[in-house]
């Protein structure tokens, strides 16, 4: 199996990130847990490959990956919200709390090594 780009996701080097050769598809990539992947062969083939360190990402990479994340989050209520609108439907409370959380992130303590992601209540 071939393996290539191997590196530690995780501080404590419990996950790789890395590109697998795979016969079909060509070149893909996949992350492998070096504790508990149900993997055997993935794994065995991480021996023999030389895996580069774990790099704690900038925060200016945490603010842009936390900032996709929230656009995509609030992406999955709009259309929600536009039906609401279209038929005049008041918005219920649970939704606009929750997008007004989304938006309110960066204004979380700890942000943004540390974030508390909102969830939506039913």
């Amino acid at each position: 199996m071939e393996i290539k780009n191997a590196v530690y996701s995780e501080p404590d080097n419990s996950m790789v990130v890395c590109e697998v050769n795979h016969p079909e598809m060509g070149w893909i990539q996949t992350a492998v847990s070096t504790e508990n992947d149900d993997r055997p062969e993935l794994v065995a083939a991480l021996d023999g490959v030389d895996i580069k360190p774990y790099i704690a990402p900038s925060d200016e990479e945490l603010i842009k990956n936390a900032g996709l994340i929230r656009d995509e989050m609030l992406k999955q209520t709009d259309w929600y919200l536009i039906r609401q609108v279209e038929t005049a439907i008041a918005v219920p409370a649970n939704v606009l709390n929750y997008r007004q959380a989304l938006r309110d992130i960066p204004q979380q303590p700890g942000y943004p090594q540390q974030i508390e992601w909102p969830v939506l209540d039913a």
